[in-house]
This record gives C-alpha cells, structure tokens and sequence, in this order.
C-alpha cells in the first residue's frame, strides 16, 4: 500500500546484501545506523508501521507525489533489472512542497533486511523527472550495498519476490553529500533536514 508522508517517523535498517554473485564490503557501523526523520510541515498523515488510509486520501490534494514507470505495488520493469539493461528507471514528482532546496531518493530492498540499492543526492527540484539511466549534473550518488557507487539493479534469488522500498525526500537544505559517499553518512545527511516524503514499493522476482 502507498504511503505518502509529509508528518513521518520512519527508519531504515542499512546492511550490506547481495544476491547476483557480486562481491560485497563488509558492513560498516553506519551502514547498520537507523534514521529517524521528522517532517515540519503541518498536514497529516499516516506513519509508517501503522498505515491510516483513510487519513491519506482525506489529505491526497496537494501532496508531494513520486512517481516510478510502475503502480505501487507493482512490478519493475524487467529493464531497472538484473534480467534486463540494469539502468535505474525514470523518477517525476509533482507538488514540490515550498521552501525546497534539493530532492534526495532511496531504495532499499526490503525483503532483504534494507539492503541499499540506490542513494542519489543534489537533484535539482526544478528538473520535474529524472530520466532512465541518466544521473543530472549536480547529483551525488553514494556507494550501495554491491560495493559499488549509483544503481544497483534488483537481483533476487531465482524464483524467489524481493520488496523494494523507493522514498523520495523533499529537503529544505541542501546534504552536500560527496559523490561515492557511504550509504548510511548520505542517509543520516538526508534525514537532518526533510519537509516531506512520498514512498513508492515495488516487486521484483528473480
């Protein structure tokens, strides 16, 4: 179920997985850091962990909206996949809450105990999307939990469905966050300064 969030306390558990036959680093202490954000905007809505759907559609007009080439719910195209080209899909949003500096996106994979599939930083509000594959000047991408800087394509086990956790987070400062920054500095510079978040899950089996 989608969840948008611009009043949330959330936390993602960071470790290191993989399950394409790369190597992986061990796990740093940050990368097994929580972070816990709390927006300043004053509309409501459901906390993760304990979803009010009635409480998110009464508050669904002017919402900061992520929008991904698939439903909520539903399944990456075989494309943003290990199976396919591997490139990192196409991201829009829409109602940019006022007072925005920068974007910054997540994805996790659930399923696989919050491995980082993918940290970008620096987006610029104005873009209005992020095309397949194409990181925009000014980003910042940090290392995942392959070891490796940008996106990690889903990989799941043969025949086996990974849930994957996509969060895109309006900022009100900007991380500075250096490109092939660790997974969990870039998170925790994340969540010092967000307004509002809209989370997005999809599927993908191996």
């Amino acid at each position: 179920m989608r969840r948008t969030l611009p009043l949330v306390v959330g936390a993602l558990a960071l470790t290191a997985c993989s399950r394409d036959g790369r190597a992986l680093r061990p796990p740093t202490a940050a990368q097994n850091q929580s972070i816990v954000t709390t927006s300043t905007s004053t509309t409501r809505a459901p906390s993760v962990g304990n979803p009010d759907t009635t409480a998110a559609s009464s508050e669904a007009v002017d919402r900061f909206v992520l929008g991904l080439p698939f439903a909520d719910a539903g399944t990456i195209p075989v494309d943003n996949t290990c199976k396919g080209a591997g490139t990192a899909p196409r991201v829009t949003w829409a109602q940019t809450p006022g007072g925005t500096k920068e974007l910054a996106l997540a994805v996790v994979d659930d399923t696989a105990v919050g491995t980082v599939q993918w940290v970008i930083t620096g987006i610029d509000p104005a873009l209005g999307a992020l095309d397949a594959g194409v990181v925009p000047a000014g980003a910042a991408q940090a290392v995942n939990g392959t070891g490796s800087k940008g996106w990690a394509a889903p990989c799941p086990p043969p025949g086996v469905t990974h849930r994957y956790r996509f969060t895109l987070y309006a900022l009100s400062a900007p991380t500075g966050m250096a490109d092939g920054a660790d997974s969990g500095t870039a998170l925790a510079a994340v969540a010092r300064n967000v307004l509002a978040l809209d989370v997005v899950f999809g599927l993908a089996q191996g």
